[in-house]
């Protein structure tokens, strides 16, 4: 769909365009959408356009029905910065996580909008019932793409991670220890499965890679506040007292964990 300011009727100079990776998923799965960004014009637009996951939001719902799933940019939310050079094309992922929550089959549509431009596109789609075996062979898959890199494997890991399915904690630590985008989307779903394996995995992943630190720690910080058990929360504040991260309130201190 395109798009030029005050040069729109002369010639558009920006197009969005928006399609779905399938039109099909099984109930439990993410929808996952392509984004192409295209600026057709010979020099940049006057506002240098950004290009990046967060300029799009989304919302779901049964086709003529109430929404039933959406995401919105907020907070320190920001655009990637990067810019689209005259007749360049960009592409990039976005999984509309929220939508593996439906769980009633039918036909829905998805609204997905390049807010900053306000170009969006109604794209249909269908969820089928699924079972566990299905669910299990499609995180299989999911899993197995994580571990490439690259632009789909945060795609494939922001998909395994969303999955409204009892996705095995050794696959997800797995996705976690070798892809390194990976913690941003793992280490909440860990969070919210916790338990020690989870927490095992957590620790262990900050340990052997500090620089992933910083989308694990806060997951730590929170599951300690609430852990039971004496070991495993030990186990939390030595962690993050390596780091001289301050661990839980009423804990043991920064220094006094990273001895």
């Amino acid at each position: 769909m395109p798009f030029g300011g005050a040069l729109a009727a002369q010639e558009p100079l920006v197009h969005v365009d928006f399609a779905l990776r399938s039109s099909t998923v099984e109930s439990g799965v993410p929808v996952i959408v392509t984004v192409t960004v295209r600026n057709d014009s010979d020099t940049d637009p006057s506002q240098l356009l950004p290009v990046g996951r967060y300029e799009v939001d989304w919302i779901a719902r049964p086709r003529a029905g109430a929404e039933v799933a959406q995401w919105r940019p907020s907070g320190d939310v920001a655009s990637e910065l990067t810019r689209i050079p005259p007749h360049a094309v960009r592409k990039f992922t976005i999984v509309a996580s929220g939508a593996a929550a439906i769980q009633v089959p039918g036909e829905y549509e998805i609204t997905p909008r390049y807010h900053s431009l306000d170009i969006s596109e109604n794209l249909p789609f269908t969820v089928v019932p699924s079972s566990a075996a299905t669910l299990t062979q499609r995180a299989q898959e999911f899993h197995d793409a994580a571990l490439i890199g690259g632009e789909d494997g945060v795609t494939a890991a922001e998909a395994l991670a969303s999955m409204a399915f009892a996705v095995p904690v050794s696959q997800l630590c797995d996705v976690m220890e070798r892809n390194p985008m990976a913690p941003n989307f793992i280490a909440p779903r860990l969070e919210a499965i916790g338990g020690a394996e989870a927490i095992h995995c957590l620790t262990r992943v900050m340990s052997e890679q500090p620089v992933q630190g910083i989308y694990i720690q806060s997951a730590l910080q929170r599951m300690g506040k609430t852990e039971k058990d004496p070991a495993l929360r030990g186990e939390i504040e030595h962690t993050l007292g390596k780091y001289c991260i301050e661990p839980i309130a009423g804990g043991t201190t920064c220094s006094q964990a990273g001895r």
